[in-house]
């Protein structure tokens, strides 16, 4: 290759990785054991994770209204 090409190649690996730097870490998969329920919940720096909800209300199918298209395909 010639010497300016590799030299732009190199420049280009350096600003990646400058840019990788101030990125947010991929979201990490949370525990689906943990909870029947999470929550999303955004973090310093702009990126959130995926937590368990630790109290999870008792709630009937019955209580849920306007969502009956929903409710049938729960209930097959």
């Amino acid at each position: 290759m010639n010497e300016q090409f590799e030299r732009l190649l190199q420049r280009a690996e350096q600003l990646i990785g400058r840019i990788e730097a101030v990125l947010p870490r991929p979201m990490g998969e949370p525990d689906w054991t943990a909870s029947i329920a999470f929550r999303y919940r955004k973090r310093s720096g702009g990126h959130g994770v995926l937590e368990p909800v630790r109290h999870v209300a008792q709630m009937r199918l019955q209580d849920i209204q306007v969502v009956d298209g929903q409710k049938e395909k729960i209930q097959r």
